[in-house]
């Protein structure tokens, strides 16, 4: 079987998402995860903001973990190239994340109002409160 970064970038197998969604054990939980009635109302405008700002604040506090794991990956990579795709990814989050401060700015939350708060463990589902 391929490695998780060949699925991910071989053209001639579709691609990372298209092999997990032709998977039977999938269906159900894509389905969950894409329906949720958090995803439909913010697709759809319906959310109420305040639940809008809790998901921005706990979405920017996962960035910032992603991005401290990926440069965990660099660390502990073996070779150049791996420590490379970490990178990179680091800098990419780095980017990711002052766009999403930005856009908070829009909703009246400052970067001090988020950086200030906890993170919730329990916040798996994204906006289950």
């Amino acid at each position: 079987m391929a490695g998780f970064y060949e699925l991910c970038t071989d053209s001639s197998r579709g691609g990372f998402i298209p092999y997990l969604l032709d998977r039977d054990d999938i269906h159900r939980p894509w389905k969950q995860y894409t329906e949720h009635e958090f995803v439909r109302q913010m697709g759809d405008g319906t959310l109420p903001v305040e639940k809008f700002k809790y998901y921005m604040i706990q979405d920017y506090l996962f960035l910032v973990q992603f991005a401290r794991a990926n440069a965990l990956s660099a660390y502990k990579s073996s070779t150049l190239k791996d420590i490379g795709r970490s990178v990179q990814q680091v800098v990419t989050l780095q980017e990711e994340i002052q766009l999403h401060i930005k856009f908070c700015k829009e909703y009246g939350l400052e970067e001090a109002d988020i950086v200030n708060q906890e993170e919730d463990q329990g916040e798996l589902s994204r906006g289950a409160r």
